[in-house]
C-alpha cells in the first residue's frame, strides 16, 4: 500500500510538471507573439456649463493597453484594457479574428463597431462620435483591399423595444472608398438606440434600456488629406424617430441629426485644428446646439506630445427645452504613447 502510495506519489508530481512546462512554454510563446501598445494622457481640465457652475481637475483621463497576438497564420487576437477618467480598469475590447482569405477576416467578440467615421486630431471627441459610438459583442465580417474597405456585423443589443426578445437582430455595416488622399464612406444600422450615448439615455425597463422601436441611423463621412492639411467631414442622421415616451424632455417625435467638420494642418512637430459641430433635436442626449473648437499640439519628446485645446458651446432655445446659453471648456493634455 505505502509503495502505491508513493508511485501516486511520484506519477501525480510528474504530470504537475509537465503541466507546468507546457504552461510556461504556451506563456513563453504568447508573450513573444503579442505586441504591446498603449497610451497614457494626464489631462488638466477648466470648464464652465450652461448654468455658470464652473469646475477644473486634474485627471488620469486615458490609460490604455493594447495587446495584439498572432496565434498562427490564420487566427489572431486582440485585446484593450481601458481606464478613463474615475472609471475602472476595464476590458474595452476582446476579440478573435479569422483570416479566410487575403482579403476577407471574421472578426467575433467584443468590440467598437464600425458605424461612421470619427477620425480626429481634437482631445475632445465630436459630437457625432458621442452620439453614435458603439461597444457591443458582435460578429464582424470584413473586406478589404487597396481601394476598398467594407463590413457587416450582427449582435444581440443591449437595448430592447417595449416588447423586448433576446435575439440576434441588430445588424449594420459599413463600406468606403480608400486612397492615399481621399476616404469616403456610408455606414448604416438597424438600431442606433444601442450607442453607449443613447442606451445611457432612454427608459430603463426591468434595469433594461428601452424604446419603443428601433430607430435605424446613416452616416456619411470623407477624410481628406492635401499635403500638410488634413479634413475630416461626418454627418449623422437617423432615418426613423425616437417616441416622445423614449426622451427625458421632448414632447414630441425626434430625429436626431449631428455633423462635424475639421480641418488640420502639420507644421514640423506642430499641428494646428479648427472644427466645427452642430446638431438637431439631440436635447435629450445632453449634446449642445453648437460646438466650436481650436486646438494647438506639438511633440516635445519622442512619443510626447503635449496639447491645447478650447471648446465654447451653444445650448438649445428655452423653447427647446434648454438654456439658450453657452459653455466653455479649456484642456491642457501630456500624453505618452508607447
Amino acid at each position: 500500500m505505502k509503495k502505491q502510495t508513493q508511485l501516486l506519489i511520484l506519477s501525480l508530481a510528474m504530470t504537475l510538471s509537465s503541466t507546468s512546462v507546457i504552461a510556461d512554454s504556451s506563456l513563453n510563446k504568447f508573450i513573444s507573439e503579442t505586441v504591446i501598445n498603449g497610451a497614457i494622457e494626464i489631462e488638466s481640465h477648466f470648464s464652465n456649463d450652461f448654468t455658470n457652475q464652473s469646475t477644473n481637475d486634474i485627471s488620469v483621463a486615458t490609460l490604455q493597453l493594447l495587446f495584439d497576438s498572432e496565434i498562427n497564420k490564420h487566427v489572431s487576437t486582440h485585446i484593450s484594457l481601458l481606464h478613463e477618467d474615475d472609471a475602472p480598469v476595464s476590458v474595452d475590447e476582446a476579440s478573435i479574428q479569422i483570416k479566410i482569405s487575403n482579403s476577407v477576416s471574421l472578426i467575433v467578440g467584443q468590440m467598437y463597431l464600425p458605424f461612421g467615421n470619427h477620425n480626429s486630431n481634437m482631445l475632445s471627441d465630436s459630437l457625432s462620435h458621442e452620439f453614435s459610438e458603439t461597444n457591443e459583442t458582435s460578429s464582424l465580417l470584413k473586406y478589404e483591399s487597396a481601394t476598398v474597405r467594407s463590413s457587416i456585423y450582427i449582435f444581440n443589443g443591449e437595448t430592447k423595444t417595449s416588447t423586448p426578445s433576446d435575439t440576434i437582430d441588430n445588424l449594420g455595416f459599413d463600406m468606403a472608398y480608400v486612397s492615399d488622399s481621399i476616404e469616403v464612406g456610408f455606414s448604416y444600422t438597424n438600431n442606433i438606440s444601442n450607442s453607449n450615448l443613447i442606451a445611457e439615455s432612454v427608459p430603463l425597463v426591468a434595469s433594461q434600456p428601452t424604446v419603443t422601436a428601433y430607430v435605424s441611423a446613416a452616416s456619411v463621412y470623407t477624410n481628406l488629406k492635401v499635403g500638410q492639411v488634413t479634413a475630416f467631414f461626418e454627418h449623422i442622421t437617423a432615418l426613423d424617430e425616437f417616441s416622445a415616451s423614449d426622451l427625458s424632455i421632448s414632447t414630441t417625435k425626434t430625429s436626431p441629426e449631428i455633423s462635424s467638420l475639421e480641418i488640420s494642418i502639420a507644421i514640423q512637430d506642430t499641428l494646428f485644428s479648427i472644427g466645427f459641430q452642430s446638431t438637431q433635436e439631440t436635447i435629450d442626449f445632453q449634446l449642445p446646439k453648437q460646438r466650436w473648437l481650436a486646438s494647438y499640439s506639438r511633440k516635445v519628446f519622442k512619443d510626447t506630445a503635449l496639447t491645447f485645446e478650447l471648446y465654447t458651446d451653444k445650448d438649445y432655445s428655452v423653447a427647446d427645452g434648454g438654456t439658450n446659453n453657452d459653455a466653455a471648456s479649456a484642456t491642457v493634455q501630456l500624453a505618452v504613447a508607447f
